[in-house]
């Protein structure tokens, strides 16, 4: 893994392994390919356009409502919105996406690891919005967990994230329409 490298599967789902033994409890963390329907508290990476990878979650989520977390500063839910109805049991029409104010990626090929980080704070039951990833040492420090075989938390420091919400879009006729900006920090 280099210093620009994009993060493929392969690498996600070592991740998504690693992840699974740091916290059992949390359903999800499956093979980015594979997805199955979850009835419980989850945590999965999705892949989203051509090359950008995303962390969904309902931990701490009411029905029907799912946390997405997006490094990238232009999100596209309709690229994801298949994806996370695959993973949940609910009428698309009920769902809501909450993008959650995480850290954005500095760059054009760190969303895997961004991702992975943001997955790494669920599952260590840290919120990810308040977060701010120290970008220079992510990358030594997934190298270093694969090698360990054992996933933590990403270097980084505290941040205050104005709201943990960005932007909700819901769903209507198969498509995403954003929502007004919520002036709660609570999902």
């Amino acid at each position: 893994m280099n210093s620009k490298e994009f993060l493929d599967d392969t690498l996600i789902n070592a991740g998504l392994k690693l992840l699974k033994q740091l916290n059992s409890r949390i359903a999800g963390l499956q093979d980015v390919v594979i997805g199955k329907k979850q009835t419980k508290d989850f945590v999965q990476i999705l892949h989203s356009h051509p090359i950008h990878w995303v962390c969904v979650t309902n931990i701490g989520c009411g029905l029907g409502k799912v946390k997405v977390l997006d490094s990238s500063s232009s999100p596209q839910p309709d690229v994801i919105l298949q994806q996370i109805t695959a993973l949940v049991n609910i009428d698309e029409s009920q769902l809501e996406l909450l993008y959650m104010d995480v850290a954005s990626q500095p760059d054009s090929n760190s969303c895997g690891l961004y991702a992975l980080a943001n997955a790494t704070a669920l599952c260590a039951v840290i919120n990810p919005t308040s977060i701010k990833y120290n970008h220079d040492k992510m990358r030594s420090h997934l190298r270093e967990c694969f090698l360990s075989n054992n996933i933590s938390r990403f270097p980084g420091t505290e941040r205050t994230a104005t709201k943990d919400i960005k932007t909700v879009f819901k769903i209507k006729d198969g498509k995403c329409i954003k929502m007004i900006q919520p002036s709660t920090t609570n999902p």
